[in-house]
């Protein structure tokens, strides 16, 4: 990326959204080939657009209250535990 946005210098902000979108989407395409594909293992790819997209979603805490990110993610993981618990047992049993 040169810095030029739709004919005008970007600014940080700016890039680091498109960052964090171009890494997200990376992201979510790898998972998706990997689940219509479970024969193959994408596991490197996956572990590699993961990593990219964690430092892009750090970079996005700068222009948003990061407690109020850290609870929202508490809360989910929360709300989400007993799903994920019984979805685990299953596997297990």
């Amino acid at each position: 990326m040169n810095g030029i946005y739709k004919g005008k210098s970007e600014s940080l902000k700016q890039y680091d959204y498109l960052k964090c979108v171009e890494e997200l989407n990376e992201l979510s395409t790898v998972l998706i080939q990997q689940f219509n594909k479970p024969h193959k293992d994408y596991g490197e790819e996956i572990v590699e657009e993961m990593g990219d997209a964690l430092y892009r979603l750090e970079n996005m805490m700068d222009y948003y209250d990061r407690k109020k990110v850290i609870q929202r993610k508490k809360y989910k993981a929360e709300r989400c535990a007993e799903v994920r618990a019984s979805k685990q047992a299953e596997r297990r049993g």
